[in-house]
């Protein structure tokens, strides 16, 4: 665009005809400032003209409007153009079409600050807003809230579902808690399927309780992913501002502390922040290092539990069960290391250990003739089981240890069928295949194992304790009870009752059909030499008195 000193348009070119839209009729004569759009205002053109009367140029990023009405983007330099006696007789001005340079930089933008799975803000734009909120609040004196969300159980989706379906999982609660929120809050994706909610301006510590409740109650239904009904629940930890931090990482941290121990005290729940998770925080970084200490040193033994039959009293079987021979606490039971073992996936190795070591104690008592068709039960953890290469670690163990594989038994639990996965499936077909056996272990605590009792041939059946612990006296579980045993007997599978403690519960179980338990009526877990010697032992039910 070529203007007079005053600013008339002289002249323009059909590149700049074709970018604004006008005829050159419609600009010849007439000033720039038809071009205006309202995002500039005064003060910025008097600057403009200000630095062209001072330097005799002028360049930056403006934003005019076509004829069409819309407003568009363009670099804009100008130049006077002088005299020889040095004054200012006229003014070009070459316009630059940045709207696509625009664009891009707007997309470079939005994937800095958020993820790009799922759309919502990422880990850097959330500590941005957060640190904002901080900032806010010691000024106005407002308390925000942090809550922590992780999905239960979410990896068992990816290994048996494939990370796709996990992928879809992901976006469909992206969208729920997006929902969930009330306006001017955040929801960020902070990695994994972790979810981080900025709850701004609470009065009290009930709004922030309204807002997990209403997010639990969301994930109450299964999610309809393809052709998968998935039951998502999400644990959730709060940090309250300023109560429970000041900074950034103080709120986080402890808003992960709480989340912990909403998964430690039953998932899908929430947990408010409280001091002393703090030391139990670093109590679990210790036992986590020792735990792995452990596994270099092999400070593991391992017990076993006979199984038995009511009628006869016969030794069936046995439970491998795992112990922490620790340098300094004594022997730990599984329940005071196994679940931090899973969440580091020390599981494996530990879970290697155990069943490498029952294995040999099995066959050295098989060439010994202590035994002889009696099988060994372990427990398979579902970090094992989920293992792309599970199937060739146990093979590898059974060929190490020579071991029948026909006297060994896999105990799992439903958790590690989730949506009855083809893969999980194959995989105990391939160890029954082998000929193992395959139990089910926990039977009745979960939601759907009828279901898989369609898909999947188990052996056995095991009736979790918490159904045996108080029958025959409460009518429900022994319901339950009897119901299991009798579904069992017309499937022509085995049942196993656990958790046996008391004679009653022996004479309940054996009118009902059931002729297998294990429990400490009978023994306790016990070392390897106590077990030869309980094998011939007659149980308490079946010994002759006076």
């Amino acid at each position: 665009m070529l203007t007079s000193r005053d600013g008339t348009i002289l002249d323009v070119n059909d590149a700049f005809l074709e970018m604004t839209g006008y005829d050159r009729g419609e600009i010849v004569g007439g000033k720039p400032s038809i071009l205006r759009s309202e995002h500039h205002d005064d003060a910025f053109y008097g600057r403009m003209w200000v630095q062209l009367e001072k330097t005799g140029r002028w360049s930056q990023e403006i934003w005019n409007r076509r004829k069409e009405g819309d407003a568009v983007p363009f670099l804009l330099s100008i130049s006077a153009m002088k005299r020889r006696d040095g004054r200012t007789d006229k003014y070009i001005a070459v316009y630059n079409d940045i709207t696509e340079i625009k664009r891009s930089q707007a997309k470079i933008r939005h994937s800095a600050y958020h993820d790009a799975l799922t759309g919502l803000p990422n880990r850097s734009l959330l500590t941005d807003r957060l640190d904002m909120a901080i900032s806010s609040s010691r000024r106005s004196g407002e308390r925000f809230a942090l809550l922590f969300i992780d999905l239960d159980r979410f990896k068992n989706i990816n290994d048996s579902l494939g990370h796709f379906v996990g992928d879809k999982v992901l976006k469909a609660v992206a969208t729920i808690l997006g929902e969930s929120q009330r306006q001017g809050d955040t929801v960020a994706r902070w990695g994994g399927d972790e979810f981080v909610m900025l709850i701004s301006r609470i009065r009290k510590p009930e709004e922030a309780s309204i807002v997990a409740r209403r997010i639990l109650e969301a994930f109450n239904k299964p999610l309809r992913i393809d052709e998968h009904h998935i039951l998502v629940t999400p644990s959730i930890g709060i940090s309250l501002y300023p109560g429970d931090g000041d900074t950034c990482s103080a709120l986080l941290r402890n808003a992960d502390l709480s989340l912990y121990k909403a998964k430690e005290q039953g998932k899908g729940s929430f947990r408010f922040f409280r001091a002393e998770y703090e030391k139990d925080s670093l109590d679990r970084l210790q036992l986590e290092m020792e735990l792995r200490r452990a596994i270099e040193e092999q400070q593991f033994v391992v017990y076993f539990q006979p199984q038995v039959r009511i009628s006869t009293g016969e030794v069936f079987g046995a439970e491998a069960l795992v112990r922490w021979k620790h340098p300094d606490r004594g022997l730990l039971p599984p329940g005071a290391f196994i679940p931090i073992a899973e969440e580091t996936g020390l599981i494996i190795p530990i879970g290697e250990i155990v069943l490498r070591q029952a294995c040999t104690q099995w066959k050295r008592w098989v060439q010994e003739r202590t035994i002889s068709n009696e099988r060994l039960a372990v427990n398979i953890s579902g970090v094992q089981f989920a293992q792309p290469d599970f199937i060739d670690r146990i093979s590898s163990i059974l060929k190490e240890v020579k071991l029948d594989p026909r006297l060994l038994e896999f105990e799992i639990t439903e958790s590690i069928l989730v949506s009855g996965s083809e893969q999980a499936i194959d995989k105990i077909h391939t160890l029954q295949d082998w000929g193992m056996t395959v139990s089910l272990d926990d039977f009745g605590t979960g939601y759907s194992s009828l279901s898989y009792l369609s898909g999947i041939r188990f052996d056995s059946l095991k009736i979790d304790r918490q159904f045996i612990v108080n029958i025959p006296e409460n009518d429900d579980n022994a319901a339950i009870t009897s119901a299991i045993i009798a579904m069992a007997d017309r499937l022509d599978i085995d049942v196993i009752a656990e958790g046996v403690e008391k004679k009653r519960q022996v004479d309940y179980l054996w009118r009902q059909g059931c002729d297998r338990i294990q429990g400490f009526l009978h023994s306790r877990p016990v070392p390897a030499e106590q077990f030869v010697k309980l094998k011939n032992a007659a149980p308490v039910w079946l010994r002759k008195t006076g």
